[in-house]
């Protein structure tokens, strides 16, 4: 049915639903249909009433630097990402996608306080599509926030693959100083000339 509409009549039905906008024609068919199927995420809520996520509030793009093994990142470890999975009766399904290099970036920003903002870029596993994943953690490695731009990743309480793909990927930061990141073809055969790549 939404294959028919605009993007513009898309993006108004989306924000009728206090869903975010954001992507393109075929992520916001996919988030409105994952809305339909959900009954907008709150079945307790009466016809005709809007769903309000909570907004996922992050600091300005230009704040961000790019993550490597001298990043003052906290202490993620993957008993926490277990537990917030097990929060919403989930497990983590990433860390295939991790290994498979669908992370594009991975970038930190550090606030007033020891928080720690973390925000990546992730391609979908069976479209060409990328997803903005942002995570907030504490200064202890508590994964206090969530937010992906997939369908299923409004709100602050985000639990999709993609989240757990930024996960991953901090873990392993944390753990061994080193993180998998996806690379272009002239990347690879770089790597492959220089003896980098095996």
């Amino acid at each position: 049915m939404y294959s028919y509409w605009t993007v513009s009549q898309l993006k108004e039905e989306l924000r009728q639903r206090n869903a975010s906008t954001a992507g393109k024609k075929a992520v916001l068919i996919e988030r409105l249909e994952a809305y339909d199927r959900n009954f907008n995420f709150n079945a307790n809520q009466g016809p005709g009433t809007s769903l309000s996520d909570p907004q996922y509030q992050c600091p300005p793009t230009s704040s961000f630097k790019d993550i490597n093994a001298d990043s003052p990142i906290p202490a993620l470890n993957r008993q926490e990402i277990q537990s917030y999975f097990e929060r919403y009766s989930t497990q983590p399904k990433g860390k295939a996608m991790y290994e498979a290099r669908c992370l594009l970036t991975a970038r930190y920003c550090t606030i007033e306080g020891g928080k720690t903002y973390i925000q990546g870029q992730c391609k979908a596993q069976m479209k060409k599509v990328v997803y903005i994943v942002n995570v907030l953690l504490s200064n202890e490695g508590y994964i206090e926030q969530c937010h992906c731009e997939c369908a299923a990743g409004s709100g602050i309480e985000a639990h999709c693959k993609h989240v757990s793909v930024l996960l991953c990927a901090v873990e392993n930061m944390v753990r061994s100083k080193t993180i998998i990141l996806h690379q272009s073809l002239h990347m690879q055969e770089s790597n492959r000339t220089t003896g980098l790549l095996e």
